[in-house]
């Protein structure tokens, strides 16, 4: 298991995160940048991300395991938002793409060979899923940032962000 977290990105604003993780059961790798909108005079945030998953899907038929089915999942994701900060409560509008494929790659090991769901899956095979999600979000909220220290970072003073907000968000996959 591997994890990287820089929160101040070459001193910059931006946060970086990378997760590595092997197991007997499978892996995963993730990858995710994001420039928040620390500060009040902050107008623009943006976050872009990547996963990757390899492992086994778990069937299960009134409660009991009934199969195993080895795949990927590949996951990315874009996300922009632009903040328009003057007067209170402030208006904010975001942008968000996300994109979802599993593959499956034919390896199934059946534990309950009788059960109507693995005669299903043994006849048919499973199928590769694709999804596609575009989300356009409009809010208004109501923030202020207090200054404060966190405790693996610490001597550094950051910005913590408090406050309400309501969104209303729509959204094709």
């Amino acid at each position: 298991r591997m994890i990287y977290e820089d929160r101040r990105l070459l001193g910059s604003r931006w946060t970086f995160r990378g997760v590595g993780i092997r197991s007997d059961d499978g892996s995963l790798a993730e990858a995710r940048i994001v420039r928040p909108l620390y500060a009040l005079s902050a107008r623009w945030s943006f976050e872009g991300s990547y996963l990757y998953e390899r492992g086994f899907d778990r069937l299960y038929d009134g409660g009991l395991l009934t199969a195993l089915v080895e795949g990927r999942r590949h996951t990315g994701g874009l996300s922009l938002t632009r903040v328009w900060p003057d007067g209170t409560p402030r208006k904010k509008l975001a942008l968000n793409l996300t994109g979802e494929s599993r593959l499956f790659e034919g390896r199934i090991d059946v534990r309950l060979p009788f059960a109507p769901s693995a005669q299903a899956l043994l006849a048919s095979g499973p199928a590769e899923r694709r999804n596609l999600r575009a989300e356009a979000a409009w809010g208004l909220e109501s923030v202020r940032f207090v200054k404060g220290r966190f405790i693996d970072h610490a001597g550094l003073i950051e910005d913590v962000r408090v406050g309400e907000s309501a969104t209303l968000s729509l959204g094709r996959a």
